[in-house]
């Protein structure tokens, strides 16, 4: 977990969650499920199989299950998942890709 008012860079690889809710910069994520807070900032790759934004992303986020865009979502990148579900108000600059769902 990144808290509110912490501003890191680095890789976080876990078969847990990594919460976002102050700023992490130059990052590699690898993790079950990655969320960032309406006031958290992430830089960088992530990989998860649930992606829940609330806040600002600059980077690549791929997800194996879903991505969530909540309304106060700022994504500049490419976002890639199955399953993609964008709130109303949520921005995205870049590529949206619809991958391959499991049956």
């Amino acid at each position: 977990m990144i808290g509110m008012g912490v501003t890191s860079s680095g890789n976080f690889t876990t078969g847990g969650a990594v919460c976002i809710d102050g700023v992490l910069k130059d990052g590699d994520i690898q993790a079950l499920t990655l969320s960032v807070s309406r006031g958290g900032e992430f830089h960088g790759r992530a990989t998860a199989r649930f992606v829940e934004i609330f806040g600002k992303v600059n980077g690549d986020l791929t997800a194996t299950d879903q991505i969530i865009l909540r309304a106060s979502a700022e994504v500049t990148g490419r976002i890639s998942a199955p399953y993609i579900t964008m709130h109303r108000g949520a921005c995205v600059n870049g590529e949206v890709m619809t991958l391959e769902r499991n049956t």
